[in-house]
């Protein structure tokens, strides 16, 4: 197998992995403006029904499924910080949808041959019959019907339609949002992004209202529930609330654990897990996700030269972990007790952050002053670095002078 893909392999049977595509059109051709649509759906969709690694997106999902009522409905609003959130929860909702209706299609079938006896001694008679024609025929129509459906769930996904980057329109030009929805797939999850309460969004919601789709979500902000065109879309369109289960770094590191194991490699005893998963999400942001996860361990791999696929802190280039950690040079400076103390403390509030969502926007400013060569500099990149192994920052130390008047 291939060393850069072996990891990205075998997330393909552990986590769900989007797949995503671009489509332009003309949306307004008069004025020659060009929209843009994205297309979702995974390239492993039977790992939403997996459950040794549920992805607390597929879990909200999953949950909301379970109630019949909530299959039914058409409109859907998606609570969540992370954009990306949202998309893989709206393409878990036509995966698994379809996987309910398919599941329930198949158990009629099973109790209409029960309930027939008649029905079903014929079909046993048929399946007997010597006329080898008419049983090639039914299989040929067979695997003709199984083609289209298989063609029908490749197509098949969520469509975002973003109103803040697209139909953009010259200044002064009324935009036309119904153009937004033209074209569209009727067994389609469409995901809609960009509304606000403001003065044109009666106009976008005609549009979602309009839109050629069984599910209909609108991602919006934990902030914007209590908004009243929230509160108008529950009351007016029987609209339902869907609050999804934020994603913690734990998740990331029991998902590497699985790779490591299923792979065969392993991490060197100085190198923990969680200090991998904090460094890559101090580099990506809040665009870590799975794959992020895959893509680093499988450059790892191709780095590290260990036949016992052991990987170091040195075959994780992109994350430089192979110098000494933050609290490790500290401890090695003379005096700076109250630093020291100082740095244990804070690491012990990174963690909360990084645990507790609410926290994520508390702000960690410091400031370092005393005379001339005391350490004040080197103090302030150590713990740019202490930020960067606890998730919180990407580690950018800038040094400069003050400027003089």
């Amino acid at each position: 197998m291939d060393k850069k893909r072996e990891f990205y392999d075998c997330l393909l049977n552990t986590a769900p992995v989007l797949k995503e595509s671009q489509t332009f059109y003309m949306s307004m051709q008069r004025e020659g403006i060009v929209g843009l649509r994205r297309q979702f759906r995974f390239q492993n969709s039977s790992c939403t029904q997996q459950k040794d690694l549920d992805a607390p997106y597929v879990t909200s999902v999953r949950e909301f499924l379970e109630k019949e009522s909530n299959r039914k409905k058409s409109t859907l609003f998606l609570v969540s910080d992370r954009e990306k959130t949202a998309v893989k929860a709206a393409t878990c909702l036509w995966n698994m949808k379809r996987n309910i209706e398919k599941e329930t299609s198949e158990e009629n079938k099973m109790y209409d041959y029960d309930e027939d006896d008649e029905y079903a001694q014929e079909l046993e008679e048929f399946e007997r019959a010597d006329d080898t024609e008419e049983i090639y025929f039914s299989d040929i129509v067979a695997d003709l019907k199984e083609q289209e459906n298989s063609e029908q769930e490749e197509m098949g996904g969520c469509e975002m339609i973003d109103f803040t980057k697209q139909y953009k329109v010259p200044a002064g030009m009324p935009v036309n949002y119904i153009k937004a929805v033209e074209g569209l797939q009727g067994d389609e999850t469409l995901l809609f992004m960009g509304l606000d309460d403001g003065v044109d969004v009666r106009e976008k919601l005609r549009c979602i209202e309009i839109a050629n789709a069984e599910m209909k979500c609108i991602w919006i902000m934990p902030q914007q529930r209590e908004e009243p065109w929230v509160l108008s879309a529950q009351i007016r369109d029987d609209a339902e609330v869907l609050i999804l289960k934020e994603i913690t770094l734990s998740y990331y590191e029991k998902l590497a654990e699985m790779l490591l194991q299923q792979t065969g490699y392993r991490l060197e005893k100085e190198l923990s897990l969680k200090e991998l998963v904090n460094r890559i999400y101090a580099r990506i942001g809040d665009e870590i996700d799975e794959e992020c996860i895959a893509w680093f361990l499988d450059k790892a791999a191709e780095e590290s030269q260990d036949s016992r696929k052991i990987l170091r802190p040195g075959d994780f280039r992109q994350l430089d972990l192979n110098k000494p950690s933050a609290i490790s040079r500290l401890q090695t400076m003379t005096g700076l007790k109250d630093m020291k103390r100082m740095a244990l403390e804070y690491q012990a509030i990174f963690a909360e952050q990084l645990r507790n969502p609410k926290l994520r926007k508390l702000h960690n400013n410091m400031i370092f002053y005393g005379n001339p060569g005391t350490g004040k500099t080197t103090c302030g990149e150590i713990m740019a670095q202490l930020l960067l192994e606890n998730g919180v920052s990407n580690g950018v130390f800038v040094s400069c002078l003050a400027k003089l008047l």
